[in-house]
């Protein structure tokens, strides 16, 4: 179960954790925090079926650390970007969608998450 460090509070709050000797940074305060709004027009909040930031994240981590040893790469900003890796996982029986990019520095950010 990883580990994780904090900062800042509501929908600014940012947590850290280190898988494979690589940061993973959440956006927490977007991706829980707050309702968020699909293509089809549906609102949906992660906090209305109870799932709490850890289930979330540590789930999301877990992936990520699935993804990468099975040889998955995480798109990195620069000059040849072309968008970040979107992924969907099952959580408690709900769909939970995440976007990653690796930041400069190397860092993994998961900017939000939200339930598909």
């Amino acid at each position: 179960m990883p580990i994780f460090s904090s900062k800042g509070a509501g929908t600014n709050l940012i947590r850290s954790t280190t898988v494979l000797g690589r940061i993973i940074q959440l956006k927490t305060g977007h991706g829980y925090y707050r309702p968020h709004k699909l293509p089809s027009g549906q609102i949906t909040d992660l906090r209305t079926p109870g799932l709490t930031p850890d289930q979330n994240e540590e789930a999301i981590v877990q992936d990520i650390e699935a993804y990468l040893l099975g040889g998955g790469t995480i798109p990195k900003v620069g000059s040849a970007f072309k968008g970040p890796l979107t992924r969907t996982i099952g959580i408690s029986n709900i769909q939970v969608t995440y976007r990653t990019v690796e930041s400069p520095g190397g860092i993994i950010d998961v900017p939000t998450y939200y339930a598909s």
